[in-house]
Parts: structure tokens; sequence; C-alpha cells
């Protein structure tokens, strides 16, 4: 990889466990480039400004989730359902893996504080949680092809509730430090999906 673009992966890399651990108005240029190890003036040689970035760190935390998504959609077995909540319990585990200062969801994250002072980062935001409340909707529609879910209902709507069900959880999750909500939501949620009997 060439030096620019390493650079670069570890601006990224770096970025996103800092937005975690600090929010986006936490980090600082100097600790960025720090704990990146990355040289003075080369993240203007990356990106136009920290707004650039920081919509750059969620185009790029969306795609992770939009390439599991899309290999779930591809697979025929297991069956819809307990595809659509491997993932789900694929990001359980990630959550409890991660140190309770990073734990949470990059988009939820700047969600709350950017959402009102930059409309570049909002409408970023904004953009991946439509796309992956899609691909969510997807896995259940293929759920109602397989006759596991009511046919009648939109999965527009339900994916919205398992996505909503997720972030609130987490957000209280990481307040709380305590895994449990997210255990419990994940299951609430499911329970309320129409499945066919």
């Amino acid at each position: 990889m060439p030096s620019g673009e390493k650079s670069r992966t570890a601006l990224v890399e770096h970025g996103t466990q800092l937005m975690l651990r600090s929010g986006y108005a936490g980090i600082g240029l100097a600790e960025l480039l720090q704990e990146a190890g990355v040289p003075k003036g080369s993240f203007y040689n990356h990106f136009d400004s920290k707004e650039a970035f920081g919509v750059e760190l969620v185009r790029l935390y969306y795609a992770e989730h939009d390439r599991l998504l899309a290999a779930l959609l591809t697979q025929t077995d297991p069956r819809p359902l307990e595809r659509l909540r491997s993932y789900f319990d694929l990001l359980l585990e990630r959550a409890v893996d991660a140190s309770p200062q990073a734990r949470g969801c990059l988009l939820g994250m700047l969600a709350l504080e950017m959402a009102g002072s930059s409309e570049p980062l909002r409408a970023s935001v904004s953009d991946a949680f439509r796309r992956w409340q899609a691909r969510l909707a997807e896995l259940l529609r293929q759920a109602q092809v397989a006759g596991e879910l009511a046919p009648e209902q939109d999965p527009q709507p339900l994916a919205a509730l398992l996505l909503d069900a997720w972030e609130g959880a987490l957000m209280r999750a990481r307040a709380s430090r305590d895994l449990e909500s997210l255990r419990n939501s994940l299951d609430f949620a499911f329970s309320r999906l129409p499945v066919v009997a």
C-alpha cells in the first residue's frame, strides 16, 4: 500500500475510534495525527476539512454494514429471519467486545451531536440510516417470500423498528455500561415481527 494510502487508512481507523470515544467535537487534529502516527500536514492531503473527514467516516462506517447485509441477502440458508437475527447478534458481539468508552454506533452518535450544526454531516448520516433501513427491509421481504412473515405487512416500518430499537438500546447501553438492554431490545423487537405460525 503506498504511504499516502497508509496515512489515509490510519486517519480513518483512528478517527473512527476517537469519535466513538470522544465525539466529533472532542477530536482535535493534533490528537488524531498523533494517534494515527501521521505527520502534520498530511491530514489536508486527504481531506479538505474536519467536516469532510466526518462525512467520509460516515460513508466508510456504513459501507461495512452494507457489505455484511448484501452478503446475507445473497444467501439461501439459513432462512431470512435467522440471517437477519444473526446480523444483529454480530453487532451485539461487537458491542460486547468494544471498550465501554468506545461502545456505540458512529451514525447514532453523530446524529445526536451534529445534526443541528452541520448539514453535510446530517445529510450523510441520514442517507446512511436510509440505506441501512432499506437493506434490512430487503431481508424482511425475503422472509415474506419464504412465508416467515405476514405478506400484508410493509417491510419498511418493520425495518425501522429493528433499527430504532438497536440504536436506542445502544445509546442506553453506552450510558449504563450494561449490555442487557441491548439483548432485551433485540429480543423484544424480533418478538414484535408478524411471524407466520
